[in-house]
C-alpha cells in the first residue's frame, strides 16, 4: 500500500523521464526512500530497473554482488567480470537500453574506503559512464548525504534532484487513520509520529491503548526495536545522543541547563553533538518568534514524535516494564499522564496546521509562525504563548487547547485576559484552535478553528 508523496513521486517522474538525470534521495531510516524510489522506477515502460542495496563491505565485494545481481536480471552474461566500477558502468552505459539505477545505503561504500574516494569513482562516473543511464544515490545517514552537496565535494552539483524525504506530517499521517475522529488523529501523531514504517503496522480498530502496550511495551515488536534502537543506528555517538534525548524527554531546555543536567564539562562537545542530532532531524531549537537573536532564549526539544515518546515513558524503565508487564506498566506509567503529553504535543500540530493553513489561503498576510515569548516586568510574570503569527506590525496570538469537551466562554475570557495583561506585545487578532470545538455562545475571538478544520474536512 503506496500513500501520500504526491509531490515527491511527481519530482522524481519528471527526472526519471529523461536519460541522464540523476537523483540524490535521502532521510531517516523507515521514511520510505526505497519505497518512493520503487514506486517511482515502477511506473517507467521498457526500461531495465536496477536496485541495489550496498553492503558494509568493501568496493570490490560491492561490485561482485552487483555483478551477480545483474546477471540474475540478465543484464550481463554469467562470466562477464569487471576490474572495477568504471567497467561494469561504462559496459552499462554502451547497452542499447534505458536502465535505471538505485544506489541504496549509498554511505556503506565508505566502510572500507575514505569518503573522497568514493566520492570521486561515482563522480567520474556520472560525469563520463551515465549518460544514457539514471542514477539514483540514497542514504539514510543524513550527514553523509548532504555532505554530497557541499561545494568542495567531488559530486557537487552532479544531480537534477536533490531530495530530502522526511516523515510525514500531521495531516499526511492521517490518511492511514482517515476514519478516526480528530482527537483520535491527533493522539496517534503525537504518540507514533509520521514514519510509514511504524503507521502501517498499527491496528486502529483496537485503540491507542492496545497499540502503546503492542509496540512500545511489547519486546518482540519491530516498532519497539526500532525506537529503542532503529532510528539511532546512524549516529556515531549513540550512547551520547540516548542520554540527551532522555534529558529532553517531553522537555524543552536552554543549552546550559542541558549541559548541566547530563553533567558535561563546558567544553563544547555538547553544541557539536546537538548540531549533529539537528543534522539528522531528531532534534530542533526553538527560537522564540520574538526573540529571534537571543540565544539566552533558544531552547531544544526532541523534534520526533516517536522518539520523544519512548524517551520520555520507555527509556531506562524497559526492565521495569519487562517485570510488571504491558498491562500494569501502562496503568502505572503512562495513563494517568498520556492526557496532558498529547496536548502537549498538540502544540506542535497546531502551528503545521497554521503553516498549512496558510498555504491554502485560509490565514493570510503571514510572515513567520512560532511561539512567543515574554517577561513582563510590570507584571512580573514570564511564559510563552503555543501559538504566534507574525505580521507585518503585530502578532496574532492563538491557544491551543486539546480537550475532551467543547472550549468554553470562560476558558476563553481567562486566557484572553492573560494575554492582554502582556503590556510589551502588540497583540493583532486573537483566537483558539480546540480540537473538540467551541460552546456557541464564544465572542472576541478572529480565530476558532476546531479539530475538522485542523484536517480541512
Amino acid at each position: 500500500m503506496f500513500i501520500g508523496r504526491e509531490k515527491e513521486l511527481g519530482i522524481m517522474r519528471d527526472a526519471l523521464n529523461k536519460k541522464g538525470k540523476h537523483i540524490l534521495l535521502y532521510g531517516n531510516r523507515r521514511v520510505g526512500k526505497t519505497t518512493l524510489a520503487n514506486k517511482a522506477m515502477s511506473e517507467l515502460k521498457d526500461i531495465i530497473i536496477v536496485n541495489y542495496e550496498c553492503k558494509k563491505d568493501t568496493i570490490k565485494s560491492n561490485l561482485i554482488s552487483l555483478e551477480k545481481q545483474l546477471y540474475e536480471q540478465k543484464v550481463i552474461a554469467a562470466d562477464m567480470r569487471f576490474d572495477s566500477l568504471f567497467g561494469l558502468f561504462g559496459y552499462l552505459n554502451g547497452l542499447n537500453q534505458r536502465i535505471v539505477i538505485l544506489i541504496d545505503e549509498y554511505p556503506y561504500l565508505y566502510y572500507d574506503e575514505d569518503e573522497e574516494t568514493v566520492d570521486s569513482i561515482f563522480q567520474v562516473i556520472i560525469d563520463k559512464y551515465a549518460n544514457n543511464l539514471n542514477i539514483i544515490l540514497s542514504g539514510s545517514h543524513i550527514g553523509f548525504m548532504k555532505n554530497l552537496m557541499e561545494h568542495s565535494n567531488p559530486l557537487f552539483a552532479r544531480f537534477s534532484v536533490y531530495l530530502n524525504l522526511k516523515e510525514f506530517n500531521y495531516l499526511e499521517a492521517s490518511r492511514f487513520y482517515e476514519n478516526l475522529s480528530p482527537y483520535d488523529k491527533v493522539a496517534y501523531y503525537v504518540v507514533f509520529g509520521g514514519s510509514p514504517f511504524v503507521l502501517k503496522q498499527l491496528d486502529y480498530t483496537k485503540g491507542l491503548e492496545y497499540n502503546i502496550k503492542n509496540t512500545y511495551l511489547n519486546e518482540t515488536s519491530s516498532i519497539n526495536m526500532f525506537a529503542s534502537d532503529g532510528y539511532t543506528s546512524d549516529i556515531t555517538t549513540k550512547e551520547t545522543a540516548k542520554k540527551i534525548f532522555e534529558a529532553l524527554g517531553n522537555t524543552k531546555l536552554r543549552y546550559a541547563k542541558l549541559e548541566e543536567k547530563l553533567g558535561l564539562e563546558k567544553n563544547g562537545l555538547l553544541n557539536k553533538q546537538l548540531k549533529t542530532l539537528i543534522d539528522m532531524q531528531f532534534i530542533n531549537k526553538n527560537c522564540p518568534i520574538n526573540k529571534k537573536n537571543d540565544n539566552k532564549k533558544v531552547t531544544y526539544y526532541i523534534n520526533n514524535q516517536m522518539l520523544r515518546f519512548y524517551y520520555n515513558y520507555i527509556y531506562g524503565k524497559t526492565g521495569l516494564a519487562s517485570r510488571l508487564g504491558a498491562d500494569a506498566f501502562y496503568e502505572q506509567e503512562i495513563k494517568d499522564s498520556l492526557i496532558g503529553y498529547i496536548a502537549k504535543g498538540f502544540e506542535d500540530v497546531a502551528r503545521d496546521f497554521v503553516f498549512e493553513a496558510a498555504k491554502r489561503g485560509i490565514i493570510k498576510d503571514i510572515q513567520d509562525v512560532g511561539t512567543y515569548y515574554y517577561d513582563d516586568a510590570k507584571q512580573k510574570i514570564n511564559g510563552e504563548f503555543d501559538v504566534a503569527i507574525e505580521k507585518k506590525d503585530s502578532f496574532d496570538i492563538i491557544e491551543v487547547k486539546y480537550l475532551k469537551g467543547k472550549v468554553t466562554s470562560d476558558i476563553v475570557k481567562k486566557e484572553i485576559e492573560q494575554i492582554n495583561r502582556i503590556a510589551e506585545i502588540k497583540i493583532g487578532k486573537k483566537g483558539f484552535i480546540s480540537i473538540n470545538g467551541f460552546e456557541s455562545n464564544i465572542k472576541g475571538l478572529t480565530y476558532m478553528f476546531d479539530g475538522k478544520d485542523l484536517y480541512f474536512e
